[in-house]
């Protein structure tokens, strides 16, 4: 059972996670944690009330591009866990290893779709001999209103 659950798990921890960091750095930021606590949203706050936006890059970019690195890593890590746990996206993986060592290209394994013209269409006699030409007026057509 343990191994069927070790993608959601680990999925579920990652995102637990980054949601964790995010949380703390917002509540730091719009000032409702003690602003002694250093963490990357009090740098920002103090950005923001000094008015270091947008000349004073330097106080809020490595803030910025910190929070951002530690989302994709931990993204990153949550897409390595689920191909290594997940069996079909295991197996996907190693057959396109398989073609790239063997020189071929990944996306040739999709099935392409043959473009073969289809035979022009007979018409039916019987059909069209019971079916009225739409070039007669059918009783619908004649009973609109002429006010």
């Amino acid at each position: 059972m343990l191994p069927n659950l070790m993608a959601l798990i680990a999925s579920s921890f990652v995102g637990t996670v980054t949601a964790a960091i995010l949380g703390l750095t917002t509540l730091a930021f719009i000032g409702v944690i003690p602003v002694s606590n250093l963490n990357w949203g009090t740098i920002l706050f103090w950005a923001q009330q000094n008015g270091a936006f947008p000349r004073l890059w330097w106080w809020y970019v490595p803030a910025g591009l910190c929070i951002a690195i530690i989302g994709v890593a931990l993204s990153l890590i949550n897409f390595g866990i689920d191909e290594y746990v997940n069996p079909r996206l295991r197996s996907a993986g190693e057959r396109a290893r398989a073609m790239k060592k063997k020189g071929l290209n990944v996306n040739d394994a999709v099935t392409a779709v043959r473009s073969v013209p289809l035979p022009a269409p007979t018409p039916d006699p019987v059909s069209s001999a019971t079916s009225p030409d739409s070039s007669t007026s059918s009783p619908a057509n004649t009973n609109q209103n002429t006010k």
